[in-house]
């Protein structure tokens, strides 16, 4: 079931990103999953990463 959860969260940053790589990680003692997406679009979209982090699961929730 984790392995598909896992999928799923990936596919669905992938489709909000446009990145083929979202490098998903063991979120450790804080979360499930991690991901650095948003760092590494930082650069791009010249904006801080915590306001990307928030576009981000704003996208998500608007389609779970």
């Amino acid at each position: 079931m984790l392995l598909s959860a896992r999928q799923a969260v990936e596919r669905a940053l992938k489709e909000k990103t446009g990145l083929s790589d979202v490098a998903l990680t063991d979120g450790g003692e804080h979360a499930d999953l991690a991901t650095t997406v948003a760092f590494t679009l930082a650069k791009a979209r010249k904006q801080p990463p915590v306001a990307i982090a928030a576009d981000i699961t704003q996208a998500l929730s608007e389609n779970p």
